[in-house]
């Protein structure tokens, strides 16, 4: 993420939990920092394994390497 970006309250956007690919943030922190803003009032705390699953595929597409066997 580049520039700053400021939440309600004038809350800064969290760090992130792994510095992998730029930055990988929690889920439930950044629905924190989110909270309030229109459209952001999810009530879900953490991601579901199809969520998972769905963010990993996209993270694959992008590195633009061939999927180990192992996945």
């Amino acid at each position: 993420m580049r520039g700053t970006r400021r939440g309600p309250n004038d809350l800064p956007f969290p760090e992130f939990a792994n510095p992998v690919g730029g930055g990988i943030w929690l889920w439930a922190d950044i629905n924190r920092w989110a909270n309030g803003m229109p459209g952001t009032d999810s009530k879900i705390i953490h991601l579901g394994f199809n969520d998972c699953v769905e963010i990993n595929s996209w993270l694959l597409q992008k590195s633009h390497r061939p999927a180990s066997p192992n996945i």
